[in-house]
């Protein structure tokens, strides 16, 4: 690849390296804020150094030397842009919605007794942001934030450092508030018997996640308040409650989940409870005495929280909160801190993103989408400086497809500090793949460098009309790059980027189509000449105005193709993303569709002999639609944030396996034949799987069910479901079965609507740790022995303690009986051990009553010594019998091995009435025969 200058600009072609650099830009700040657009307003600065200055008026020339004076200056809705410094106030009054945002925690400190929000000025609209700050408390009689409103108003306090005061932050009355970035400690009165990092009260809704409270009275208070969540927090070491939660009219606690609540007075108080994923573990802070709270190596909190919390509104949708995209210091997240592979979250306001050092420098972003166009294009990058110590003279290297092709150098970046810049670089026409890499140099006499390069591959595509191929036509700008549409040839569509809404609406002699904008469409005139043999790779299409409405947006259209493969595809902002009406042999892999209004892919009308595979498919209404088609195989996908996840009806011949459906209204909707549902992951959706009736052969095992408010609906008329397999079920979250053998299959039944699953896993599937089911283990081969021993055995010593081979038939046919009917209730009271042993809670209460009467019965035929004949303890008995072979479906809780001892308890209820009855037949002997 060659990269050289041309009037100015790096020109990129083929192989020789130039230097230079044509423009660098470079922002030095501490944090990125991002979310809240500040939307062309007003700016206004602040700067503690500008004082004495006559002409201060809030411009950058002549900024405004205190925080009150730039609040006063900026209109609704404006930006207080405050440099580095301390600044000393009283108290700081907000009567209107701004960002206040300050250059960052560790440069800009609020020395003051109050931030306060004034109720009587803030408008219903009115949004207000605090960002950037360490805001320290001159007194500790007051909270160093207080929040009110008469209106609903929405606060965001983030990326902040809260200390010293009564409270850190005081929220009432009707607000929408948003706490998260934020280190908030030692707020406590004088005297250490009263404070709170966090008290809300009083209607105040919103969300407190990926906070770091330490070292305050109280760690989080929420009252009569309409908070959603507490989530990802760190809550640690505070003298008082950690998090307490009193319900008052709304009677609706926060949910509380991935939270670290360790060493406070009481960790949980009122009504608050542990949540899911919560741990209670010391945080182990990189240095805790000097109110530092980065984390340190071997934290617990490293990738512990969560990155996508979804919980369905009160409309019905599901809502998804991320995790924010940045730490309190700037850092990116998630980041796998622990090189364990997964890259989730960590807990608490700072991303782990390795130890504490002098020197660590890092590049952290190359800013450039995997798909561009040609031309000259800024590539912006982030470089941070995660050491103590200031860096000079830092050599920044920009690397194309491995050849060094410019570099510049910093004269400075300080400790803990953040830096952008900006390569230009001019890419050519031809599409083309680049590996753009960034280089840092190492620091001399560095113990330890985390991340000093970073990389992003970019694939160069070129604006192109709507494609539309008929057998033997082709048309739009050469759109086909190559090939004559053979098997040997194929068609090859290859790097284009298509603005759909720029099209005019092509008249379609297929009704399916008719206005319809499509960027790519390929078809079939009639059924004898067939469009076939066609690739379509590295293409991105889209709708910069995509309403829903007609005409419609749609990517890629196929209509009677053979063999067709569409790869790398971004489909994004569209009606429909892919559609095929009655195809054979199309494979879709490795693409993304994203942002469609109603199909993401959408496969309908006798197709055949599909793959879908290593594709996302997210932010659609239904992600793949799949009416009448068979021979269809679905894997490596992640399918989520869909109403709809993946749609199957009337459709047979299915293979459903190794996906992602996540954060979905439905996860999986089918209804056909032959369906097998394999080793997915089903987390987070409002309902994982539904099955319709009219379904039949289905087969689900092996998959994760994990968080979904429902997991499984099945309709009825349902034939042949089954959810194990060669004795490997699926995995549930709630499942609280016992692995007896270690085979990782419990023991207890999962019991699914009328189905049920006979071998659920104890922990979730895992490709890389193989399921090995035992069919019969040692421990049970124990059990039955030790089982049958004591039944024969008790059967033995009844028999000749009572000498009832000596008795006349009579007598001796009625007391056996007895002892038939006795062994059943022994037989029955192990099974019901067995089921208290497994935690086969279900059964054990489903047969409490019974156990109870037999244990009755029991003793009032042994103190009646054997003779009475009542009808009770025989339907007792039976009905026990009765719960294993009738209704296994509805009653059955254990896997079928374990079933053994109420099989032989039956046998003998059964036996013991047949005797009873036959007895009623036979006259006793003789009175003296009797006496004696």
């Amino acid at each position: 690849m060659i990269l050289q200058f041309v009037s100015g600009m790096i020109l990129v072609s083929v192989g020789i390296p130039a230097s230079g650099v044509e423009e660098v830009r470079m922002r030095d700040s501490d944090s990125t804020f991002s979310g809240i657009p500040e939307g062309g307003k007003e700016i206004v600065y602040v700067n503690c150094s500008n004082v004495g200055d006559l002409y201060e008026d809030g411009s950058p020339e002549h900024p405004f030397d205190r925080i009150v004076e730039g609040i006063e200056s900026v209109s609704e809705g404006g930006t207080v842009l405050v440099a580095a410094g301390t600044y000393v106030e009283e108290t700081i009054e907000i009567d209107k919605g701004l960002i206040l945002r300050g250059e960052g925690y560790n440069s800009t400190k609020i020395l003051c007794n109050c931030i306060f929000f004034n109720p009587l000025f803030l408008r219903t609209e009115s949004h207000i942001v605090i960002e950037g700050f360490t805001i320290q408390g001159r007194s500790r009689r007051h909270p160093l934030i207080s929040i009110s409103s008469s209106y609903v108003v929405t606060v965001t306090i983030r990326n902040n450092v809260i200390r010293g005061g009564l409270e850190g932050i005081r929220a009432s009355s009707t607000i929408n508030l948003y706490v998260y970035n934020n280190v908030i400690f030692d707020n406590l009165n004088e005297e250490g018997t009263d404070g709170c990092g966090i008290n809300i009260t009083d209607d105040v809704a919103g969300e407190i996640y990926h906070n770091t409270i330490v070292k305050n009275y109280h760690g989080i208070i929420v009252e009569n308040a309409l908070i959603h969540n507490i989530r990802s927090n760190i809550i640690a070491f505070n003298s008082g409650v950690g998090i307490c939660v009193r319900l008052g009219e709304y009677n609706k606690p926060p949910v509380i989940l991935h939270n670290d609540v360790y060493g406070n007075g009481v960790n949980y108080g009122g009504s608050a409870a542990p949540g899911e994923g919560d741990i209670s573990l010391d945080p182990l802070f990189a240095n805790m005495t000097a109110d530092d709270y980065y984390l340190s190596e071997s934290s617990p909190c490293i990738d512990a929280g969560i990155n996508v919390y979804s919980y369905e509104s009160y409309y019905g949708p599901l809502i998804h909160k991320k995790a924010p995209a940045y730490d309190i210091a700037g850092n990116s997240r998630p980041f796998d801190g622990d090189r364990d592979g997964n890259w989730t979250v960590d807990i608490g306001a700072f991303e782990f993103w390795g130890p504490r050092s002098e020197h660590d420098l890092a590049v952290m972003a190359i800013k450039l989408p995997s798909l561009i166009l040609p031309g000259a294009r800024l590539i912006p990058i982030i470089i941070r400086n995660l050491g103590f110590r200031e860096e000079v003279n830092v050599k920044v290297t920009l690397l194309v497809n491995g050849a060094a092709v410019d570099s510049t150098v910093i004269p400075r970046i300080a400790g803990l500090k953040r830096l952008e810049l900006s390569f230009r670089l001019k890419f050519p026409e031809t599409p083309c793949l680049y590996n753009i890499t960034v280089y840092v140099q190492e620091v001399d006499d560095e113990d330890y460098i985390y991340n000093n390069y970073g990389y992003k591959v970019v694939r160069v595509s070129r604006r192109c009309s709507p494609i539309i191929i008929f057998p033997g036509q082709v048309f739009a700008e050469d759109g086909v790059v190559k090939g004559s549409g053979t098997i040997e040839d194929p068609y090859v569509i290859e790097g284009w980027e298509i603005d759909v809404s720029e099209a005019s609406v092509k008249p379609a002699k297929k009704s399916i189509c008719k206005d319809w904008k499509i960027g790519i469409l390929i078809a079939s005139h009639t059924e004898d000449i067939v469009a076939s043999n066609i690739i379509i790779r590295n293409v991105s299409i889209y709708a910069s105005n995509e309403s829903g409405h007609l005409p419609y947006n749609v990517g890629i259209v196929l209509v009677g193709v053979e063999r067709c493969r569409i790869e790398n595809a971004n489909l994004s902002r569209l009606t429909y993303g892919i559609v095929s009406y009655g195809g054979s042999h199309i494979q879709i892999v490795d693409s993304r569709v994203s942002n469609c209004c109603y199909n993401g892919i959408g496969i309908l009308w006798d197709c055949t002999h599909y793959i879908i595979t290593n594709s996302t498919i997210t932010n659609c209404n239904r992600g793949i639609k799949i009416i009448d088609a068979y021979e269809f195989q679905i894997s490596g996908n992640n399918v989520s944030k869909n109403r709809m996840g993946i749609i199957i009806e009337d459709s047979n011949s299915v293979k459903i396996e190794n996906n992602t459906f996540s954060g979905n209204d439905y996860g999986v909707h089918v209804q056909g034949d032959h369906i097998q549902i394999i080793g997915n992951d089903v987390w987070t959706n409002r309902v994982g799987l539904k099955i319709l009736s009219g379904s039949s052969h289905i087969k689900v095992y092996l998959n994760n069910f994990v968080e979904n408010r429902i997991h499984v609906e099945v309709e009825r008329k349902i034939r042949r479901v089954y959810f194990d397999f060669e004795g490997k079920g699926n995995y549930w979250s709630g499942y609280q079965g016992v692995d007896i053998d270690g085979d990782g299959i419990g023991e207890t039944i999962y019991p699914i609507w009328s189905i049920k699953d006979t071998c659920p896993l104890v922990t979730p599937y895992s490709p890389s740790k193989p399921i090995h089911p035992k069919r019969l283990s040692p421990v049970w081969y124990l059990w039955a022995t030790v089982g049958l021993g004591t039944t024969i055995a008790s059967l033995a010593f009844l028999i000749y303690k009572t000498r009832i081979y000596r008795m006349p038939a009579f007598y001796a046919l009625a007391l056996l009986n007895d002892i038939v009917l006795i062994e059943s209730f022994i037989v029955y009271l192990i099974s019901f051990l067995t089921r208290v042993i497994l935690r086969d809670l279900l059964g054990v209460a489903v047969r409490a009553v019974l156990v109870f009467f037999m244990v009755y019965l029991m003793k009032k035929r042994i103190t009646s010594e054997f003779a009475l004949r009542k009808i009770e303890a025989y339907l007792v008995s039976l009905s026990y019998g009765l719960l294993r072979f009738p209704f296994p479906v509805y009653l059955g809780f254990l896997r079928s091995h374990w079933l053994i001892m109420d099989s032989i308890g039956f046998m003998f209820s059964i036996f013991s009435i047949l005797i009873l009855g036959f007895s009623y037949t036979m006259k006793p002997p003789p009175s003296s025969v009797g006496e004696t």
